[in-house]
């Protein structure tokens, strides 16, 4: 067994602490707020003859000074398990629940990243609101011969935010896919997806049906490239407000009326990643153009996202981590100007005995809202001291 809890306590500083509401100008208020983060997890691995179980669960708490109302408990659990059923089959299993009251709580992203549009659940979000997510894989592979393999998949997904001015959505997909190894360092492979988007708060579905042609290839010792493209066909409903021409108006007495929205259109899935590891560290190049759910305010959306993240263990005492990226989106069914978003970040971790450790982070998140003033830059910083049974230094980002 390999599991390795954690916990650390250590300052905080955030700005552009808001909550969903305007002022009296029509502008979304802002402040900001420093004071005390305790962060707490395990992480780990436990492997059987023919199983696997992978976990991680992170847990942090905060208190502002003089701006306790924003103070918050985030959770988040991922759970794998992985078994060799057969000589030919293989089952695994996967969980992923969060709770969270602001984004930059979540490393990244939770959920079960078989497919790109899980990780999308929990980006980019326009709002510090209590967010509830969860969501479900299970997946069964059948290993035809040595060079070829078959599997399929199901997986649902719902995403709850307390605000009622925000959209939850829930999901499902289900999944087939063909992979075949050309060689010992390369291997292409097809998959179709079917995806359905139900959102709260407002009638609204999507409906997805996608087909992505997959390659991956060792290139080097070090280097490793992945690529999938292809599409999806969309077909979304729902309701849609509408103003009334005043010579209609006049006979029922409002302004406005209500229309079914009901539209089919093909939109492209592109995805790269490319990886380098070297001693001590790896860095990371990746690019995708999908379909998601959407962050609350966008529904059905087209999004692409660009990122770079390298991470390297300087000596037995030192690591470092840091991560730039930047997203867009545009609905599909709405008529909001494009999003556009951009983070960075890096932290340090500096190993003080052999069970306590020194950890500080900044990171920093731009987005706007074309045609509108929502317009939000959000800064954290946190350094403090952590307790983790090890011989290396933690990293708890």
């Amino acid at each position: 067994m390999n599991i390795r809890p954690y916990v650390s306590v250590g300052g905080v500083y955030d700005t552009a602490l808001g909550t969903v509401s305007v002022d009296s100008e029509g502008r979304v208020p802002l402040t900001e707020g420093y004071g005390v983060e305790t962060r707490f997890g395990v992480a780990g691995s436990r492997t059987w003859r023919t199983t696997e179980l992978d976990i991680d669960y992170r847990g942090s708490f905060r208190h502002y000074n003089k701006r306790t109302y924003f103070d918050a408990v985030d959770s988040s659990l991922t759970m794998a398990v992985s078994r060799q059923v057969s000589r030919h089959v293989t089952l695994e299993l996967g969980q992923s629940a969060a709770l969270y009251h602001r984004s930059f709580f979540l490393p990244t992203s939770i959920g079960v990243s078989y497919d790109p549009l899980m990780p999308g659940l929990t980006g980019n979000e326009l709002y510090d609101s209590p967010t509830r997510v969860l969501a479900t894989l299970g997946r069964i592979t059948y290993q035809w011969n040595a060079r070829t393999s078959v599997s399929a998949a199901g997986a649902g997904f719902l995403v709850r935010r307390r605000s009622a001015a925000l959209n939850g959505v829930t999901g499902y997909m289900a999944i087939g896919d063909i992979a075949h190894r050309l060689s010992r360092h390369q291997t292409i492979g097809v998959d179709y997806a079917l995806s359905r988007f139900d959102f709260t708060g407002q009638f609204g579905e999507s409906e997805l049906h996608g087909v992505t042609v997959n390659y991956a290839a060792r290139l080097s010792r070090n280097w490793e490239l992945a690529l999938r493209a292809g599409g999806y066909r969309v077909h979304s409903l729902r309701l849609v407000r509408v103003e009334l021409d005043p010579a209609i108006a006049v006979f029922f007495g409002q302004s406005f009326g209500v229309e079914r929205f009901d539209r089919s259109l093909y939109a492209p899935h592109w995805e790269a990643r490319l990886t380098r590891g070297f001693r001590g560290g790896s860095w990371a190049l990746n690019y995708a153009r999908t379909v998601t759910p959407g962050n609350g305010v966008y529904l059905t959306s087209n999004t692409d996202h660009v990122g770079t993240s390298a991470s390297y263990q300087g000596s037995r005492r030192v690591s470092f981590q840091a991560q730039l990226n930047y997203s867009t989106y545009s609905s599909l069914t709405q008529s909001l100007g494009k999003y556009h978003g951009a983070g960075a970040g890096g932290g340090v971790s500096v190993l003080l005995t052999r069970s306590l450790s020194l950890v500080t982070r900044v990171e920093s998140r731009r987005y706007d809202v074309g045609g509108s003033d929502l317009k939000r830059t959000s800064t954290r910083a946190t350094i403090g001291l952590a307790w983790s049974p090890g011989d290396y230094p933690l990293s708890i980002w």
